[in-house]
């Protein structure tokens, strides 16, 4: 405990220190790229917070001196893609990378400017952009560097993801843009070991349902820890599909595999749930469908059933239309496999459109190719006999955002005075325009109750996070636990007492 107790403090006074020299040489042009180089550092051993708070200075410093101006392509890419992806949308760190893009072309940094270029790309894959205006932008990309603004080995491996996705495996080995190599050509001088590449090959073996290579490379996790490599965006995609890829493969297996799939599979979700932590938005519908997969591969359905579905309206509400077609494929192999062919049918074709929107045609071919073989070719019987809407109970997530965002609107103490909070969740206007709890239920707050039942470990906070609870001053500077507040105004601790109140209702109903 003493030694945890001088850690804590040494942080502080650390930071305190950094503080007070941002000030004191403010004009030293080099302290920007430091600070981002610390929080860097930081962020690689967990302590997100405070890497979070040396990159807000960093940013701040480079803005503020001249002598630093220069500087600001390269903070921006240390910044965001070692830092702020952990907190910020990663739509919003695509748009940031960029800036600092365009900032390194008018200060003249070629190289950081490119960089920041590739990674905009890299990133607005992650975040689940359309595949065909991918191909647009890497080809752009590739015509608008010099020699000085070389392609980086996640670049090109990108490049060839992409060309899979949308024309097929067949194509990996060959020349699409004549100036960015092969994978196998790039391969031959950075091995076959590279992350990236194991990741990609990952992403395909699971997308195309090629259970040999799944089988091989979900070794991934070993890998990475093994090499000592920090979490990047890229390697954050491993997470999502290397649990997805144990709990799948563990349904075929014999045993001790099978048992070894699922508790690799358990240890990627407990992962995924800490990362929650710091960013529900880039999360949640993750921790959501890998929960689901847990509870059907372990032989909970109706658990599953539940967490299936949410995980497509979360992957929806937070623009991952990737991981809305993934979800929805794997929730209608669920409903299949329970006899619910027309509901199955119906989320099978939802999981088409979504890849279609993504624009993956070669996966849409692989998901059309199941579809035919499972159903046959008259499916007249399925058509029309129920529709996505309703299978998804899509009006609890959209009328909870649209709530969310109306009372969010109000932004003074007297309307936050007159609401009456409920664990019921739906509100509704009394005579008098007040507002009290309806009969329906949160889902958000039903969700929570379901996880921290399940996992009695989990604390309330990562409950309520992975129940779709929003809480954005959560990790701001100078807000205080007690003050922290979620979308629609409510105080977490106000949250925490009515999950709690739910999990003991539910202990007294069973004594």
């Amino acid at each position: 405990m003493c030694l945890a107790a001088n850690v804590v403090c040494l942080s502080k006074v650390y930071l305190y220190l950094i503080d007070f020299a941002s000030h004191m040489y403010s004009s030293v042009s080099i302290t920007s790229l430091s600070f981002s180089n610390k929080g860097e550092m930081l962020a690689s051993t967990g302590k997100i917070e405070e890497a979070c708070r040396l990159g807000r200075l960093a940013l701040k410093l480079v803005e503020k001196n001249t002598s630093s101006l220069k500087y600001k392509s390269a903070v921006v890419l240390v910044v965001y893609q070692t830092i702020f992806w952990y907190i910020e949308p990663l739509q919003s760190v695509a748009e940031s990378h960029m800036m600092g893009y365009k900032a390194g072309l008018q200060l003249g940094d070629l190289l950081f400017s490119g960089w920041n270029l590739q990674l905009s790309i890299i990133l607005n894959y992650i975040g689940g952009n359309n595949l065909i205006a991918l191909q647009k932008a890497i080809k752009e990309c590739s015509m608008k560097l010099t020699q000085k603004q070389s392609l980086f080995p996640g670049f090109i491996l990108l490049h060839s993801q992409v060309t899979a996705l949308t024309q097929g495996l067949r194509l990996l080995d060959t020349r699409i843009i004549d100036n960015i190599p092969t994978e196998a050509e790039l391969l031959a001088k950075v091995g076959e070991e590279h992350a990236h590449f194991k990741s990609h090959k990952l992403i395909r073996a699971f997308l195309f349902r090629q259970f040999n290579d799944l089988l091989d490379e979900i070794a991934i996790s070993e890998l990475t820890a093994e090499a000592k490599l920090s979490l990047r965006p890229m390697l954050y995609m491993r997470i999502l599909f290397e649990g997805l890829a144990c709990f799948l493969c563990s349904r075929e297996a014999e045993e001790p595999a099978k048992t070894a799939l699922i508790e690799k599979g358990q240890s990627i979700l407990r992962e995924a749930r800490s990362l929650a932590k710091h960013s529900s938005w880039n999360w949640q519908n993750k921790v959501l469908l890998l929960e689901a997969m847990n509870n059907h591969t372990i032989g909970n359905p109706e658990e599953a059933e539940q967490l299936y579905l949410s995980s497509i309206q979360s992957a929806r509400e937070h623009k991952f239309i990737h991981e809305e077609a993934v979800a929805s494929e794997l929730t209608a192999e669920y409903l299949f496999e329970m006899g619910r062919q027309a509901e199955a049918y119906e989320v099978y074709n939802h999981s088409i459109k979504c890849f279609e929107e993504w624009g993956a045609q070669a996966v849409v071919n692989r998901v059309k190719a199941d579809v035919q073989s499972k159903f046959g070719t008259d499916v007249s019987h399925l058509e029309a006999t129920t529709n996505i809407d309703s299978i998804l109970g899509i009006p609890s997530i959209q009328q909870t955002t649209q709530s969310q965002k109306k009372r969010s609107s109000y932004g003074n103490s007297s309307d936050v005075g007159s609401k009456k909070t409920s664990d019921k969740g739906t509100t509704v206007e009394d005579k008098k325009g007040r507002k009290k709890a309806g009969r329906g239920g949160d889902e958000r707050m039903n969700l929570a109750f379901q996880l921290k039942k399940q996992n009695p470990d989990m604390s309330l906070l990562d409950a309520l996070e992975a129940g779709g609870f929003i809480f954005p001053n959560l990790h701001a500077d100078g807000v205080k636990t007690s003050q922290v507040k979620d979308t629609d105004d409510i105080l977490l601790s106000q949250r925490k007492n009515q999950l709690n109140r739910r999990l003991r209702e539910d202990r007294n109903r069973k004594t």
